[in-house]
């Protein structure tokens, strides 16, 4: 991380790192690494667990480094993505309360860039949560040189909650991803693993070129009540304003999309399927 990781050696059962509440402002941190990833503000590892990040603002943090597939000891092919411009997290984060992420970035030179403010990955757990104000994801946004830039504002292979209630809400607003070959969706879910829930939340003003907003890969789950879809759009010949589900193989049919009591209004695509 930028300024901040919380790592256990080795990462297996036998230690596992803790931190119980943290309450920080995180303001233009960056990480430069020409031949390998990169994180921005905050790494949190496997085995890991922060209980509590409250009241905080990440602000202006950026990563910048290479996404790197290569094959294993055990002659797998293994992927490593530069992505989180303010949060990597591949262990548990039980509570994110009342935080800001704004103006964070994810700049890829070689392969696909992941989550300009927050990648949580394929063995992340975080939860979300507009408790006492409203949460706000804004302006938030990753950008590659040669290949996809996926989720604008957060990028989840693993189990993500994000939740507002009543009377305050978490705001997606004016994240991006411009200019790209690949451009894909404020919110990526992008793995088999995915699992989401996104409730009392609102999306607005959200853009790429190619799909805004939403965007599934195969057998990925993610269920959306009570929230709002407005001015989200693409640009140039894109398609899909609001919500994208990747139908290239036989196991999109597997892929889990529930929408239930929430409001879409003015979307709109480049090409077509406004939402």
């Amino acid at each position: 991380g930028g300024i901040f990781a919380l790592e256990t050696y080795p990462a297996d059962n036998t230690n596992r790192g803790y931190l119980g509440t943290l309450q920080a402002n995180f303001t233009g941190n960056s990480v430069t690494s020409e031949n390998s990833t990169a994180v921005g503000a905050m790494s949190v590892g496997i085995n890991t667990t922060i209980d509590t990040i409250i009241n905080s603002v990440y602000q202006n943090n950026s990563a910048t480094g290479r996404s790197l597939t290569y094959t294993n000891s055990n002659l797998e092919t293994v992927s490593a993505y530069t992505g989180g411009g303010a949060i990597l997290n591949r262990g548990t984060i039980n509570n994110i309360i009342d935080t800001d992420f704004i103006g964070n970035t994810v700049i890829t030179t070689e392969g696909a860039a992941c989550g300009g403010a927050i990648f949580n990955s394929v063995t992340g757990t975080m939860n979300i949560y507009a408790v006492n104000k409203d949460v706000l994801f804004r302006g938030n946004t990753a950008t590659s040189a040669n290949a996809a830039a996926l989720g604008g504002a957060i990028y989840n292979e693993g189990t993500l909650t994000i939740s507002g209630n009543d009377d305050y809400k978490v705001i997606f607003d004016s994240n991006y991803i411009d200019d790209n070959m690949s451009a894909r969706a404020a919110a990526y879910f992008g793995s088999s693993t995915s699992i989401a829930t996104i409730s009392n939340a609102i999306f607005r003003n959200n853009y790429t070129s190619n799909v805004a907003t939403i965007g599934l890969m195969p057998k990925a789950q993610l269920y959306i009540s009570d929230s709002e879809f407005t001015n989200n759009y693409t640009t140039d010949d894109g398609y899909a304003g609001v919500i994208w589900l990747n139908k290239d193989s036989a196991e999109s049919y597997d892929t889990v999309l529930s929408v239930k009591n929430s409001l879409f209004s003015s979307n709109a695509a480049g090409a077509s399927g406004g939402v």
